[in-house]
């Protein structure tokens, strides 16, 4: 009889264990609650950027302590370095990227690095041009660049008015 409450304190201890066992595996082996952490949309950009390398914005998600001892970091915000300018670059084959997706405020530079002469126009709906004012305005040669900041969204076809055949499209978000 002198026993039994020390056989009754290591059977309820013994639960006790088992229980926090089960309630900490069952919640992934960490006993925190439900967290959502949202990440921001992903930047796109495509082409050939002049400034730096366009990044994506994301947040991190915080790493809680883990039954190993690995290295813990903390949540954080990396900060994109999305270029204004891209460059297109004509050249004997055509312009290249042929498709650009950017942003309205963001620029293009085309540069002429074919053999022959660039005059960079929106395509035309009979003698109209659809988007005149992205028309260059005369023909520049090798070496030769024009200039274009989109304000608008929009998406426009264009082309080499000296190679009609020569075309891209540019999507401004």
């Amino acid at each position: 009889m002198k026993d039994t409450p020390i056989v009754f304190i290591i059977v309820i201890g013994s639960l006790l264990i088992a229980l926090s066992f089960v309630v900490y595996y069952r919640n992934g082996g960490i006993p925190l609650p439900n967290i959502s952490i949202e990440i921001p949309k992903q930047e796109v950009a495509t082409g050939t950027p002049t400034a730096s390398t366009p990044t994506k914005t994301e947040t991190q998600k915080p790493i809680y302590p883990s039954k190993n001892k690995e290295k813990q970091y903390t949540p954080g915000t990396i900060t994109p370095q999305v270029p204004t300018t891209y460059t297109i670059i004509y050249t004997d084959a055509g312009f290249v990227p042929q498709t650009l997706q950017i942003k309205a405020g963001q620029s293009i530079r085309f540069r002429n690095e074919s053999s022959s002469s660039m005059w960079v126009s929106s395509v035309y709906q009979g003698n109209v041009p659809i988007y005149s004012a992205l028309n260059q305005g005369r023909s520049v040669g090798k070496g030769g660049t024009y200039d274009f900041t989109f304000t608008d969204r929009l998406t426009v076809l264009f082309f080499n008015l000296n190679y009609k055949t020569h075309t891209g499209v540019i999507s401004v978000e």
